[in-house]
């Protein structure tokens, strides 16, 4: 059994980690990226923005054509059905590129070319004025609400699994 001396050094070490490497965090928002890279560009996970609305969806007001894209974008997803995906870069880049970690913070990362996209497929024209009539497929790139309460009982499960390691450390 360790002395409460061991149980507070054990504890001030964990810590002292934690400000450097917080992997309990960094852990659940890997899992919440992987979550998200399904909901928004696996169709098993429906293709769908924030909002859980299907993209695409027609999401312009305007323009001269009927379907959820431009006739020249029409042929193009043919080839790439996929909704968000012509290149696979934006794709690639999402789930390829590891989160920003820093002490007891991190984020979700895109390189600048593809977060340049990604801001243009969630606010259109508001972003981009290249586009005529395009108003966007609405929040995509930011995690459901589901998203972020699993992400954060995974982040708690991990701190308490730590912690209660600390604490049995004799």
């Amino acid at each position: 059994m360790p002395t409460p001396k061991q149980i507070q050094d054990n504890l001030d070490n964990l810590y002292a980690q934690w400000e450097s490497q917080f992997t309990p965090l960094y852990s659940a928002v890997r899992e919440m990226k992987r979550l998200m890279f399904k909901r928004i560009f696996e169709k098993s996970g429906g293709n769908k923005n924030t909002e859980g609305q299907k993209i695409p969806r027609p999401a312009r007001r305007g323009g001269d054509y009927k379907g959820d894209y431009s006739p020249q974008y029409e042929k193009k997803k043919k080839k790439r059905p996929i909704p968000l995906e012509l290149t696979g870069f934006l794709r690639s880049a999402f789930i390829n590129v590891d989160i920003e970690t820093e002490g007891l913070s991190c984020g979700i990362v895109l390189p600048s070319n593809e977060f340049k996209k990604a801001q243009g497929l969630q606010f259109g024209l508001e972003v981009n004025p290249r586009y005529k009539s395009f108003r966007g497929y609405g929040i995509i790139f930011e995690p459901t609400k589901e998203e972020q309460e699993e992400m954060l009982q995974d982040h708690a499960e991990q701190i308490v699994e730590q912690i209660t390691n600390a604490l049995n450390q004799g």
